[in-house]
């Protein structure tokens, strides 16, 4: 049986690696402000996987999972609690919209505060940790999640038995992100990831591969890449201010939108922000570090400087 290339995993630990060595440097704020700066907490969970007593004889009376506790090791199953941090740090760095807090400087303070690294008490607590690291937001979660075990014998016509065996992985995480001025819950995060394979250590990295796959997604859907024409090039080329500092990538689909006025509630007194049209479609065709060109793929529409681009899922 052929397995799943396994391009996505080697990707995905080289982009660790490079955060490792960085440091989750913390980004460039855009030439609109400064970005809020986020901690990434330790999530906590439980993650089960098959007593190996199962194994080799799936007729016999079934043995309790128990936590995964395999010593990390290349290409083998590690501790999942830092592997699902990773994904989830990566995920947020991707969108260009936060400043990270660096991972020494996050250690420390949890040392400091004799904070396990398996994972934190509460919202609360998280939220007061974020705001001694200076942070203005802090990201905390849970997961759970197991990878269980199943093995089909088929029986032929000359007596031959052969059997196939499966491991079929699932993982859940929830995240909030947390207000660390006064605690509230800015965004709430519900992520499902799922996997197969005959060997169980491809379905581990696989039901890994899924969950990244979903975090950016999700991510992506909720702080989209935004930015401004701040050169009109052509009648259907633009510059806008995004580039490969805020890991925009050639052959990216933008919308070029543009902003109704605010209205103020005739009751309440509140501004209301202006109904957002989209006025064409674009896509990037060259990068830059701190600037890139979009081409107008969509219907002809007038490029002004100081017109806003936002990036399209």
């Amino acid at each position: 049986m052929s397995h799943p290339p396994r391009l996505k995993v080697r990707f995905h630990a080289l982009a660790l690696a490079v955060l490792a060595a960085t440091g989750l440097a913390a980004q460039e704020p855009p030439a609109g402000g400064a970005m809020p700066t986020l901690a990434v907490l330790p999530l906590r969970g439980v993650f089960q996987r098959p007593n190996p007593a199962n194994r080799n004889y799936p007729g016999q009376a079934q043995m309790p999972a128990r936590p995964q506790q395999m010593p990390a090791g290349q290409g083998r199953m590690g501790q999942i609690q830092p592997q699902i941090l990773s994904r989830v740090t990566l995920a947020f760095l991707k969108t260009g919209r936060f400043q990270m807090v660096e991972r020494s400087q996050l250690d420390a303070v949890l040392r400091e505060g004799k904070f396990q690294q398996s994972g934190l008490v509460d919202d609360a607590t998280a939220a007061k940790l974020g705001k001694q690291m200076g942070a203005s937001l802090v990201l905390v979660g849970t997961y759970t999640g197991n990878i269980g075990h199943t093995a089909e014998v088929t029986t032929h016509f000359f007596g031959s038995k052969t059997r196939e065996d499966a491991y079929p992985g699932h993982l859940e995480v929830r995240l909030n992100l947390v207000n660390t001025e006064d605690g509230s819950i800015r965004e709430s995060f519900l992520l499902h990831a799922s996997s197969t394979d005959p060997k169980e250590y491809h379905s581990y990295e696989l039901l890994l591969d899924d969950l990244a796959v979903n975090l950016d997604k999700e991510t992506a859907a909720r702080f989209p890449l935004t930015g401004y024409v701040i050169k009109v090039i052509s009648d259907r080329e633009a510059l806008v201010d995004l580039g490969s500092r805020q890991r925009l990538e050639k052959g990216a689909a933008f919308q070029l939108v543009e902003q109704g006025p605010d209205v103020v509630h005739p009751v309440t007194g509140k501004l209301i922000h202006g109904e957002r049209r989209v006025l064409t479609q674009m896509q990037v065709t060259d990068v830059g570090d701190e600037s890139s060109i979009l081409k107008v793929t969509g219907d002809r529409a007038t490029l002004k400087v100081g017109q806003s681009v936002v990036q399209a899922r």
